[in-house]
């Protein structure tokens, strides 16, 4: 994936979440911001349910996000 022309874009919505992991895993800084992309709104929506402030649930943004990067495989 590193290095040479891609046949998808990773913000492509024709991409799967193996495919952006997989290239988040190979070090693809573009298909890791295709993934949080995909999913803010989501990460977003659940603190808010629980009746969190903007700033809480941007405080469960950066966490999940650093939780979610921290976890991937290499």
């Amino acid at each position: 994936l590193l290095g040479g022309p891609r046949a998808l874009n990773p913000a492509s919505a024709s991409w799967s979440d193996e495919q952006l992991i997989d290239a988040c895993r190979a070090g693809d800084a573009a298909a890791w911001n295709a993934l949080l992309e995909k999913y803010q709104r989501l990460i977003y929506a659940i603190p808010f349910r629980y009746g969190a402030t903007a700033s809480d649930a941007d405080d469960i943004f950066q966490a999940v996000c650093l939780e979610l990067y921290e976890e991937l495989p290499r």
